[in-house]
């Protein structure tokens, strides 16, 4: 996870990294090989009245060159300031700084460009009032190594690219590139903004009927109300590679209107002040939101989500969130679909999680309450993940936030995660009736230090199988509970199976609780260890004995461990390694659940539980014949 943002830049701004041209007429660093019919300004040693804008002669002034070259030349322009406005005409040229080019122009755009074949290159435009370039008619145009300074619009245009340019302005600036017309793809790429000494509200402004957009290899720093603001894309946007620096502000992705394919991959974002929401397209829905192998780090407490959305497909993989604080109550990583109508994906696959907070998620999707979202996302994947929670630090804090929480919805498959510390580990939420599972569940996961492991509320049918819950700490409230979620809507026929659970700290433990009714749930083939306190189960207001619950019907083949045999059971739990030892009795004790459940956990499964800069790599393996219990197979 190295090699974000403006680390590609060698620690160097962008301005030093391109105004080193060299020599009188740029000969040096990019070794610039002049054409031979070039025209030649210099506002320092030419002439208009005896200038004929050779490299010789140059003219003194843009104005001059500008109406004096014909059709299909390149213009070089050497070190000066230029107090005038540069508009363009209608033909084919050129325009290249030599040196330190400045322009500073009395009219309220800096340089108006209007031809289709236009290059503008190593130019600063001080715009004090106004757009700093604008572009019109000019879809193949190309803007490089320039620096922007103006108070309404940096760049404004509908160009090909922008490459190495610097936005800084010298007073407040609304929107740093605005992309304007055509439908030819487009680039920005290894183009700073900075929002530091005076504020652009938004970075980069993409509104409809566009074609594609990359954003690539670039650094925003500062305080922005919307880094980049998507407007009904009907095309894919793509952005890579860039480091968000943010102190301030509010969002750094942001749509309020329907937007097509979204993919944010290799970034890296540092939250200074704790208000920005780095992934917001919460108003309006993506076809598809791709957010793969970002980081985001965060000193200060952070209180919003780092992905939330609503209509839209989401697929998060490989993300690393360090974050501080402890006063958050949202989501993480969010797909809240009270208002959805057409999503059929959550996707949050091998992220990694590092956030103290007690309350909130971490991840997110359906919803609190009934709403006409219900059991529409048919592909629910929330695995291999990692997230180290407030627990963790604080054993003893009151800490309900949901490690994964699926409101409403039916057939999610949480597995292969290791909850660690977040308060609740899994919570389903339904309302009984219809939400009601044909596949899937809890299956393989480490929870530990909980207060609450599995919580079903209002729903139906849910396999929580072959799960390891482990408290050594933190004081547990129960390990799996069922009961009902608004009233008289409890859930019935959950299978609980192939489970551990170990509770190590002098609170008595319930370890199962069935409330509100219950029915027809298939309890079997746990192990449970609680030397220190009352292993408890419960249903409804009475709690038994795990005798007495056995002579309920539940776990007639289920342990309770001794001292001896849970000395055997893992192989160094002290060290965060749940993996079964060779006479562990969990070994070959399971009950055969069948293909869809045969895959767990293997030995190879590296967590790197504090390594914040390096993912976990997991691996699985089939069960043999006789299963293994809890979420590793030996």
């Amino acid at each position: 996870m190295t090699g974000f943002g403006q680390k590609a830049f060698g620690g160097r701004g962008l301005l030093e990294t391109k105004s080193s041209i060299g020599g009188t007429d740029g000969i040096g660093t990019f070794g610039i090989q002049f054409e031979p019919n070039g025209v030649w300004v210099d506002g320092v040693n030419g002439s208009d009245t005896t200038g004929d804008g050779t490299r010789g002669n140059p003219y003194a002034t843009l104005t001059k060159a500008n109406t004096e070259v014909d059709d299909n030349r390149i213009i070089y322009v050497r070190s000066a300031t230029y107090n005038e406005y540069l508009y363009l005409p209608l033909n084919e040229n050129r325009w290249q700084g030599v040196g330190s080019a400045t322009i500073i122009s009395p009219d309220s755009f800096g340089v108006r460009l209007r031809n289709d074949k236009d290059l503008f290159k190593n130019f600063t435009i001080n715009q004090e009032v106004g757009t700093g370039i604008y572009g019109q008619n000019t879809t193949a145009l190309e803007i490089e190594n320039c620096k922007v300074s103006a108070s309404v619009v940096g760049i404004l245009s509908d160009f090909l690219s922008v490459e190495n340019c610097t936005i800084q302005p010298s007073t407040a600036l609304t929107i740093g590139i605005s992309c304007s017309g055509g439908s030819q793809d487009r680039v920005i790429r290894q183009t700073t903004f900075d929002s530091t000494s005076n504020k652009i509200t938004t970075g980069i402004l993409y509104p409809d009927t566009l074609g594609t957009l990359t954003v690539a290899g670039c650094y925003f720093n500062g305080d922005f109300n919307r880094v980049i603001n998507f407007e009904n894309t009907t095309n894919p946007i793509t952005v890579s590679d860039c480091f968000f620096n943010l102190e301030g502000g509010n969002f750094a992705f942001y749509s309020d209107t329907s937007v097509n394919d979204i993919t944010i991959t290799r970034c890296e974002f540092n939250i200074v002040t704790g208000n920005e929401a780095p992934v917001d397209v919460s108003n309006q829905s993506v076809n598809d939101l791709i957010v793969t192998d970002n980081k985001l780090i965060s000193s200060a407490t952070f209180l919003q989500p780092f992905i939330t959305a609503t209509e839209s497909n989401l697929d998060a993989q490989n993300n690393i969130l360090d974050r501080d604080g402890t006063t958050s109550t949202l989501t993480d990583i969010g797909l809240d679909g009270s208002s959805a109508t057409s999503v059929n994906l959550y996707r949050v696959k091998n992220n990694k999680v590092f956030f103290n907070k007690t309350g909130g998620y971490h991840f997110s999707v359906g919803s609190e309450n009934t709403s006409s979202f219900d059991n529409l996302i048919s592909n629910i994947d929330i695995s291999q993940n990692y997230v180290r929670g407030n627990n963790i630090d604080n054993p003893s804090v009151s800490n309900i936030c949901h490690g994964v929480f699926v409101g409403f919805q039916i057939d999610a498959d949480v597995k292969y995660n290791y909850m660690r510390g977040t308060g609740y580990g899994v919570l389903f939420k339904g309302d009984g009736a219809s939400t009601v599972y044909t596949t899937n569940g809890a299956a393989y996961n480490l929870i530990t230090e909980f207060n609450r492991g599995v919580y079903l509320k209002g729903v139906g049918s849910v396999n929580v199988v072959n799960n390891t819950l482990f408290t050594e700490f933190n004081a547990p409230e129960y390990g799996i509970s069922i009961e009902d979620n608004l009233g008289s809507d409890v859930g019935n026929n959950n299978v609980i199976k192939n489970n551990i659970f170990i509770n190590l700290t002098d609170t008595d433990f319930t370890a199962i609780r069935l409330l509100d009714g219950t029915t027809g749930n298939d309890i079997d083939h746990n192990i449970y260890y609680s030397p220190h306190s009352d292993l408890i189960f419960q249903v409804g207001a009475t709690t038994y004995t795990f005798a007495e619950w056995q002579a309920l019907g539940n776990d007639t083949n289920s342990v309770v461990l001794t001292d001896e045999q849970y000395s055997d059971l893992f192989n160094n739990p002290s060290a965060g390694d749940f993996s079964l030892s060779d006479n562990s009795v969990a070994v070959g004790f399971g009950e055969d659940l069948g293909v869809s459940y045969n895959t767990g956990l293997s030995n190879d499964t590296i967590w790197l539980p504090d390594d914040r800069q390096n993912l976990q790599t997991i691996s699985t393996q089939i069960q043999p014949t006789n299963w293994s219990v809890g979420a590793y197979i030996n």
